[in-house]
């Protein structure tokens, strides 16, 4: 009886301190979701020439592994439509544009202090997108491209992290999208 008793103390020991080492140790698992406020930017021609709003919103909901202090990999899921976020032109406009896109992504990443890092993404995009003008799709395109950001980053002890940041979204050759980003994200 005894010698059980000595081995389920070890046990409890042992797992104390493993379950104490594991909790100081960052977890390299993030999970995001993202906003950007942007701006359209489309090349005058027959598809597009159509749509003439200039603004738009989207979200992202993104999984990051770090693989270390300065890099990591995710995927992730981006949707919008320029009817979220309306300027004063747009009111005047009744087209639209509604997209989506899978995108895997590659992050290098500086620390500045514990904390707070600068980070450079590239993200390699799957879109799809629709310009609807009057109720009606006047145009539809899908395909690869490729998009980045750049920004500020804040992580937090409790594993809550704040960023801000710049973006790019390219769709296609005939539309790009570039604005502000902010994204909440928990470290797991």
């Amino acid at each position: 009886m005894n010698r059980f008793v000595n081995v389920g103390l070890l046990t409890l020991s042992v797992c104390s301190l493993t379950s104490t080492t594991i909790y100081a140790q960052e977890s390299p698992h993030v999970v995001g979701i993202q906003v950007d406020f942007s701006a359209i930017d489309t090349e005058n021609n027959d598809n597009t020439r159509e749509l003439n709003d200039v603004t738009t919103a989207h979200y992202t909901l993104s999984y990051q592994y770090n693989i270390n202090e300065y890099f990591a990999v995710g995927a992730g899921y981006l949707n919008g439509d320029s009817k979220s976020f309306t300027s004063l032109v747009d009111i005047f406009t009744d087209s639209e544009l509604d997209y989506n896109a899978f995108m895997l992504s590659a992050k290098a990443q500086y620390p500045l202090s514990k904390r707070n890092s600068f980070y450079v993404q590239i993200n390699a995009l799957q879109y799809d997108y629709d310009i609807i003008d009057d109720n009606e799709t006047i145009f539809s395109d899908d395909g690869s491209d490729f998009g980045f950001s750049a920004g500020w980053k804040h992580q937090y002890d409790m594993g809550i992290g704040l960023k801000i940041g710049y973006d790019v979204v390219n769709l296609g050759s005939n539309i790009t999208i570039n604005g502000i980003s902010a994204e909440v994200s928990y470290r797991f």
